[in-house]
């Protein structure tokens, strides 16, 4: 059994759009984005695991 498709997708990484320091504040933002959704897919990783985990028969 595989993990839900969603978790498996690639985050895009974010590109630096332009040479001010506004540009670079917003993809400064833009990285802490992306590395919370990744993180928050291995959060739901971990959690689809326990579950998955839970419902396998116990080894004798």
């Amino acid at each position: 059994m595989l993990p839900p498709a969603v978790y498996l997708q690639s985050i895009p990484e974010p590109k630096l759009e332009g040479k001010t320091n506004g540009a670079l504040a917003a993809w400064a933002i833009a990285l802490r984005e992306a590395l919370r959704q990744a993180n928050g897919d291995k959060a739901a990783l971990k959690e689809w695991a326990a579950a998955y985990t839970e419902k396998l028969p116990a080894n004798p």
